[in-house]
């Protein structure tokens, strides 16, 4: 009994073990030792998708619920090692016991032995013999012990109470069992994951130990009525545990498709990062043959152009403007001192002019709002006195103020006043001084009040100018601040606009100007743009401006090359031509306030407009190249710096990284998920069909799938007994030997999820919503299937799955080539043997998998950019937008008359040729003039109802990999 105790224990200790978790135990990864400059932001994000999905897979691993199970068994395992020690009778009592019962065994071995022949009979006479001599020598011992004859009469009372006592011993311990395991099992029916059917299994198990262990002692009643409680409670609980369970696998369904999604979505967003990558080296390389070719601007007809101004240019620009607005640095102490004096009181300058204007804004508001024009004057009065109180009571923040305005003038000044009234001024003669306050409400038409009060909108106009001008006086003052004790060595920063390994700073801002000049042209062509194009032009001439503030250090250097001026240490020439440049820039570029902010929020701008415009004009992309920039037109730029930045070889190493990692973690996705996703497929396939998805249903279906498995498994083990060959591994053998002898084993030890049958019998089922919610959630989950390597096994439940496009109304091309039809990532084969060929063929070819692996990913994003195009083509966009074009609503204008000078002509030339004279047509080589016709435009096209070029039509749908691929 002891060894089978043990031999059972070690079997349930084997088929609740675990692997370690890979993890420390303080959280952090183990295998983690940080980055280095070939994984960048992609391989950082594929890792964090990583560490996202181990760490899903190891909350489910040390779930709760499931890790009851192990606890469980463990128990009873423990128990059973301990119920020999436990059930083990005292000595004195197990004595006993063999005296009360040798007697009966002697007997009936009396009775047995005259009916035995043969060697049997001589076995039993030995038999026989040995127990009788035990009697004796038992009999003798007894009496021995028990000296008084009345000990020896009570012997038969000591051996019934050594069975009491053995039958309540054994009572207890196996209730106490019993108890243990139904107050454990409620907890089980919440384990989806990690065979979740074992609650059953230990149901039986308990109620056999419970009868085994029973008895009919008192103490041993009671707890049977203990045990019996338990179950009546595991029972009740299990009723509300089984329908928690039914709802976390809902919400367990929607998370493991969303995981998958996001799985795949990284890999595709990498892989589409890759399709960009591609590209840019394709126009680099033109670019690079036009510098070979000697081409001035060899960026001039590149796509791109506006990529590279972002990622090499204007980083030069703008760590000058940050290194110009930081000043030099301090070269001691007292120098340090001085610039951070001069950097607090700008800063306290800065908030001042906050406070002023939130100040202004809300008052004039709030008084304007007032009802009566009483109310209204005297809020105005009390608007100068806080403005006036805002821009004198911080001597520290209003310095620069001050070096515009006294305080005695400001309050005057802001009613438009060229000077203060003779009243308020200390001066000869002057007896009687008053304060600003008194003067404006005192001695006036309006109430007492000044004539500038008449009207306090009015006033609110001027206060606004006024307070305007004074800020602006106020900025230029702290900027020739800021530069005089920051920027303490002027040359030094013009210098450095001049100097660089590869680009100077002059250089970027020339070829600015240059891209800005296209730019102009190419907007000028289209009436969506006209908007912008005075916000270039404007920008164009402030870069020029700084470039012609060059000039006059220029002219020194020429004059000097040429012997025409000296230079010495006293001159100030060279200090006043590098302070014009510096002055220039500060004004020009905002560098006050902006830094380098300015420049580069509106180059952006512009180059993301740029581009969106050569997108729609057409350029040299494949239909998924264009896909993908059409639906990141908006953003394309910051994701072209965000993935490449300068460095396109380190870009590909990053992206490299970045799908390693990527499709590690949908082989782990599949290896721990694809079980339970089969099993959701097979219920949504049953209520998508209108079959009986009941419990009783997925059940016979769990059964014939694991019958069907079993006899496959065993069919594919047959080779084991042939002679071994150095080609068959050893441990290949045993496995297969085990897969043929116990298949059920093998197949529920790799699947332990996937032959459950459900616990709830009770669960109620029905069919699919009015919408056909179910089948779309099942056909979005069959597509997302198609990134597996074994996604040959879904085919059978997924081949008629259909992820249709919202584009209802399209004609049934164009709609089909929008939906995702799972059938045409098969093409033509549909049996068992076609399809699992057909998959090998696809998991050997790299371009084919990518495709299945983004056939969702993809699917969005041609529906998106459908979305897209509609919404540019719809007839009123440009309105929308906007946008107009008064073009076509001169020539519109225009057409009647057009018309008319046309026939006149033709009647003319009709005429000159039925009298044989040879007339030239007085008309010009160009089509007629057509009603709400437009030119052929680069940019986006205005007329009403003119579809953009952005894409080529939508071709009908042909089987995935009939085509070429998406860009690949």
């Amino acid at each position: 009994m002891s060894r089978s105790i043990k031999f059972l224990g070690t079997l349930l200790l084997i088929g609740s073990a675990s692997l370690p978790a890979v993890a420390l135990a303080d959280g952090t990864e183990a295998y983690s030792f940080g980055a280095c400059p070939s994984q960048g932001a992609w391989t950082q994000t594929a890792l964090e998708n990583m560490r996202t999905l181990y760490s899903t897979i190891s909350r489910l691993k040390d779930n709760p619920a499931c890790k009851g199970k192990e606890n469980t068994i463990n128990g009873i395992v423990e128990n059973f090692q301990n119920a020999e020690t436990e059930l083990k009778l005292p000595a004195n009592d197990a004595f006993a016991t063999q005296v009360e019962t040798l007697p009966g065994e002697i007997n009936a071995l009396r009775q047995v032995v005259p009916g035995t022949g043969g060697g049997l009979r001589e076995t039993m006479n030995r038999l026989l013999y040995k127990k009788t001599l035990q009697a004796a020598v038992m009999g003798s011992d007894q009496a021995a012990i028990h000296r008084d004859p009345k000990d020896i009469s009570e012997d038969p009372t000591s051996a019934i109470r050594a069975l009491y006592k053995r039958t309540d011993r054994a009572s207890q311990y196996g209730m106490r069992m019993v108890q243990q395991i139904f107050s454990a099992l409620p907890q089980l029916d919440e384990c989806i994951m990690g065979q979740p059917d074992v609650g059953l299994a230990v149901i039986g198990a308990a109620v056999k130990v419970g009868a085994a262990f029973a008895g009919s002692s008192d103490s041993a009643g009671y707890s049977l009525g203990s045990a019996m409680g338990s179950l009546v409670s595991m029972m009740r609980d299990r009723r509300f545990t089984l329908a928690m369970r039914q709802l976390d696998e809902r919400e367990f369904w929607m998370s493991i498709s969303c995981m998958l999604e996001t799985t795949t979505k990284n890999y595709c967003e990498a892989e589409n990062a890759q399709e960009m990558l591609q590209y840019a080296e394709k126009q680099y390389q033109r670019t690079m043959k036009n510098v070979r070719t000697g081409l001035a601007d060899p960026d001039s007809d590149n796509p791109l152009e506006g990529y590279y101004l972002l990622s090499r240019e204007l980083p030069a620009i703008a760590n000058w403007l940050s290194q110009l607005k930081l000043g030099t640095d301090p070269r001691g102490g007292a120098d340090a001192t001085q610039q951070n004096s001069a950097i607090e009181k700008i800063n306290e300058f800065w908030k001042m002019k906050k406070t002023i204007n939130g100040d202004m804004n809300i008052g004039i508001q709030t008084v304007l709002a007032l009802p009566d024009i009483a109310s209204r004057r005297n809020g105005m009065l009390e608007l100068i006195k806080l403005l006036y109180y805002d821009l004198t009571n911080n001597k520290q923040a209003n310095y620069f103020v001050y070096q515009a305005k006294k305080d005695i003038e400001i309050p005057f000044f802001l009613v438009g006043m060229k000077s203060p009234p003779d009243a308020v001024i200390a001066k000869a003669g002057n007896t009687r001084i008053v304060t600003y306050y008194d003067w404006m409400s005192t001695g006036g038409p309006n109430q007492g009040m000044q004539d500038f009060f008449e009207d306090p909108a009015v006033l609110a106009d001027i206060i606004r100018v006024q307070v305007k001008s004074l800020l602006q006086v106020a900025d230029d003052n702290a900027a020739s601040y800021y530069r005089q004790y920051l920027v303490v060595d002027e040359q030094n920063l013009v210098m450095m606009t001049l100097t660089g390994q590869a680009l100077t700073v002059r250089e970027s801002m020339v070829h600015v100007v240059r891209y800005l000049e296209r730019l102009e042209k190419r907007l000028s062509r289209s009436d969506a743009d006209l908007a912008m194009l005075p916000i270039v032009k404007e920008t164009e001439m402030r870069v020029k401006a700084i470039l012609d503030s060059y000039g006059k250090i220029m002219a020194i250097g020429r004059d000097y090359r040429n012997g025409k001026i000296r230079i010495d240490a006293s001159s100030s020439a060279v200090e006043e031509a590098s302070k014009i440049i510096i002055d220039t820039v500060y004004d020009q570029f905002n560098v006050l306030y902006q830094s380098d902010v300015f420049l580069t929020n509106r180059l952006t701008s512009f180059i993301q407009r740029d581009f969106s415009m050569r997108l729609r004009s057409g350029l040299d992309l494949s239909q998924h190249q264009r896909e993908i920039m059409f639906i990141t037109q908006d953003h394309l730029i910051q994701r072209l710096l965000q993935n490449f930045g300068q460095n396109m070889t380190m870009a590909k190493s990053d992206l490299a990284s970045a799908q390693v990692l990527n499709r590690s973690s949908l082989y782990s996705f599949e290896e721990v998920f694809s079980d339970q996703i089969f099993l959701m497929l097979e219920e949504l396939n049953q209520v998508v069909h209108t079959k009986d998805a009941s419990p009783a249903a997925l059940a016979e279906l769990a059964e014939k799938r694991y019958a069907r498995d079993r006899k496959t498994l065993r069919a594919g083990a047959v080779p084991i007994f042939l002679p071994m060959t150095p080609s068959i591994p050893i441990f290949q053998s045993w496995r297969k030997f085990v897969d043929f002898l116990i298949p059920g084993f093998s197949l529920k030890r790799e699947h332990p999820d996937l032959y459950i049958r459900p616990l709830n019998s009770r669960r109620v089922t029905g069919g699919d919503t009015r919408f056909g919610d179910y089948d779309r959630f099942r056909s979005m989950l069959c597509a997302q299937t198609l990134s597996f390597q074994d996604r040959a096994r879904f085919a059978p439940l997924c081949m008629d799955s259909v992820v249709t496009s919202a584009y209802s109304h399209e004609s049934a091309d164009e709609l089909g080539n929008l939906d995702l039809r799972y059938a045409d990532y098969w093409q033509t084969h549909s049996t068992p043997n076609q399809i699992a060929s057909y998959a090998l063929k696809v998991k050997r070819d790299s371009r084919k998998t990518s495709k299945r692996i983004c056939a969702y990913n993809n699917f969005s994003i041609r529906n998106w950019v459908r979305m897209l195009q509609d919404r540019d083509s719809r007839e009123d966009s440009a309105q929308t937008e906007g946008e107009y074009d008064y073009e076509r609503q001169e020539r519109e204008a225009k057409a009647p008359a057009a018309a008319e000078t046309l026939r006149l002509e033709k009647e003319r030339v009709e005429a000159a040729a039925k009298t044989g004279l040879l007339i030239a047509p007085n008309v010009e080589k160009t089509a007629p003039i057509q009603v709400g016709s437009s030119p052929r435009r680069t940019g986006r096209a205005t007329a009403p109802g003119t579809p953009p070029p952005a894409l080529p039509p939508v071709t009908p749908a042909k089987p995935i990999d009939s085509a070429p691929p998406f860009g690949r």
